[in-house]
């Protein structure tokens, strides 16, 4: 197998745009080579059968080829341990047949971070996107991987120059009440937390919207209430709303990816869903 990994294509499997940091394979066996050295002991690496059906799917294709290509980006922790978690789950689903995509790639702001290791153990190509973060390096990106959809799953930074049409976001918070710049993570639950022990609401949502230019404002195509409870942290009710994130965002980006949820890109009146979806936004006090 090591002509397989001499391929060009398996090098660039696991990279950033800065050639520097791919990661290599050589020697006797398999043998990968991280930098900096001191991050590499903290990432699980994994085994040479887990890698060699990688090369394999990757040089020669696989039986679900002619599914839809998606392209994650998720932005995760700096630190092997933070982040990543909805990435993997939507990589499980499409492993199970729940997700009908091929995960082609997965992209982070971080070189060796939740993302990377979570990327590196499930045998999915990584690429580290550092600044500067343009129209056109994010349009590259796209067309190197020839995606036909695009999911930010955590992606903490602007998107620019996207097909609106095919990049959708899933955010922990009601939409349009709870979003925009600087409202991610733990900054939407605690306006979350706020407003509801001044009367505000009773409930959070989990909300997934397709992307425009601007923040959080592209036509949102689900919504799903979830409790707060009077003893709620921003850590309890965070952790309630990633499990909801975690159930429904395969779930629902299987009936993006099969056309059943779309748009013009436009228009948000021209907002499609399937017949008896429950999903769309409503008041959830």
């Amino acid at each position: 197998y090591s002509s397989i990994f001499r391929s060009k294509k398996v090098r660039a499997s696991f990279s950033s745009c800065d050639k520097n940091d791919k990661i290599k394979f050589g020697g006797r066996g398999v043998a990968a080579t991280l930098f900096p050295v001191e991050e590499s002991s903290r990432v699980q690496i994994p085994s040479v059968a887990q890698i060699w059906g990688s090369c394999l799917t990757t040089l020669f294709g696989e039986s679900t080829m002619s599914k839809p290509r998606l392209l994650v980006f998720a932005s995760g922790g700096s630190k092997p341990e933070e982040g990543g978690s909805g990435f993997q789950k939507l990589v499980e689903a499409s492993r199970t047949g729940e997700l009908s995509a091929n995960i082609v790639a997965v992209v982070s702001i971080h070189r060796f971070g939740g993302v990377f290791s979570r990327a590196l153990a499930s045998i999915v190509p990584f690429r580290y996107f550092g600044p500067p973060r343009t129209v056109k390096r994010y349009q590259w990106l796209v067309e190197y991987y020839k995606a036909d959809f695009v999911a930010l799953s955590g992606w903490l930074k602007p998107v620019r120059g996207l097909d609106t049409k095919t990049t959708f976001n899933i955010h922990p918070g009601p939409l349009p009440e709870f979003g925009g710049t600087g409202m991610y993570g733990h900054h939407v639950h605690a306006a979350v937390l706020e407003a509801f022990h001044r009367g505000r609401l009773t409930h959070s949502a989990v909300c997934m919207h397709f992307v425009t230019s601007r923040y959080d404002e592209g036509p949102v195509f689900f919504r799903h209430p979830v409790p707060i409870l009077e003893n709620d942290t921003l850590e309890t009710l965070g952790q309630r709303v990633n499990e909801a994130e975690h159930k429904f965002q395969p779930m629902i980006t299987d009936l993006i990816v099969r056309g059943e949820i779309s748009w013009d890109g436009k228009n948000p009146d021209s907002l499609r869903v399937p017949a008896g979806y429950r999903f769309l936004p409503k008041a959830d006090k």
